[in-house]
């Protein structure tokens, strides 16, 4: 008597998202990379959205032939980094998961340091429960005074306990540095278009040969060279998912009462406030305040918190 059964399906296998594009992730299996599509009856059952899988994601894949296969099943993640995604609809844009740090690159000049969007990333990598690494990028442009400034903007990161790194990917200045705080970790590289995300890592990894770009001599800003997230292996150990560039970061479910919880220098003093629910912005008596006009809180860094605080009933 004959079996009408067929073959049985394939067993699943674990895997880690190390790609996506418009048709299929690329998932990294123990034994090969297969190119698979999102299984329709988790889109239908548990209102996964293709779009919030995300680099790094762990799932169990079904293999379906050579090189190919289903993604049947997405694991918690054990951190993620997350933004508000762009256009009208307010929804989570994972940009990385199961990661350790972020390394927020920005650079000296062209385009110049931008330390708002420097203080989004850290409130984004505090939410997150993520170390951060500041990595300034192309020290060798800018005049003297152009490093005099940045040294003293970054003095305050320093004293937070920070991590910062200075670095030229065109010279190899810092870049040992770099890897030895890439090595063993899995890390997340974010920041504007142009300030050398992908030359920094082409530094680090030579053999990566990843493209790069200078800025547009047009319009004066960062082009994208990276137009897709992927994770990438070091051959010290470590991982490192490499980001498009960006123009702004707008934050994620980030509660106004608990915005001064990702800024420490501002944490520490509000528990001399006269109300226990002080936003440190019109409230009489407030410790915050009266801890910037002293001096023991940097007064830009003050700005940057009521900017984002102004801003999160928008986002």
């Amino acid at each position: 008597m004959s079996d009408n059964k067929g073959p049985r399906p394939a067993a699943l296998v674990s895997g880690t998202i190390i790609r996506i594009d418009a048709r299929a992730s690329q998932v990294a299996t123990p034994g090969e990379v297969l190119h698979c599509v999102l299984r329709g009856r988790l889109t239908a059952a548990k209102g996964v959205d293709k779009r919030l899988l995300a680099v790094g994601d762990s799932v169990k894949v079904r293999p379906l032939g050579p090189g190919r296969g289903a993604i049947e099943e997405i694991l918690p993640r054990r951190t993620k980094l997350s933004r508000r995604a762009a256009g009208p609809d307010r929804r989570e844009q994972v940009v990385a998961a199961n990661i350790d740090q972020v390394v927020i690159v920005t650079s000296l000049a062209d385009p110049p340091l931008n330390l708002n969007l420097v203080d989004r990333y850290l409130v984004a990598a505090s939410r997150g429960g993520l170390a951060a690494l500041i990595c300034l990028n192309k020290i060798d442009c800018g005049a003297e005074a152009d490093h005099a400034a940045a040294t003293a903007a970054l003095r305050p990161y320093a004293a937070l306990g920070t991590p910062l790194v200075w670095t030229s990917a065109r010279t190899g200045l810092g870049i040992d540095a770099l890897r030895d705080r890439l090595a063993g970790r899995t890390s997340v590289f974010a920041g504007k278009s142009g300030v050398g995300k992908s030359a920094l890592l082409n530094a680090v990894e030579p053999g990566l040969a990843l493209h790069s770009a200078e800025i547009s001599a047009a319009t004066g800003k960062g082009r994208h060279t990276t137009t897709f997230s992927s994770l990438l292996t070091l051959s010290n150990g470590g991982l490192v998912i490499d980001t498009p560039g960006i123009r702004a970061y707008t934050l994620w479910e980030v509660d106004p009462n608990d915005l001064d919880r990702h800024y420490p220098e501002i944490h520490a003093e509000r528990g001399g406030c006269r109300f226990a629910n002080c936003t440190h912005s019109h409230e009489p008596e407030c410790a915050v305040k009266e801890a910037v006009a002293a001096g023991r809180i940097e007064e830009r860094r003050f700005a940057s918190y009521l900017r984002i605080l102004a801003g999160l009933d928008e986002e």
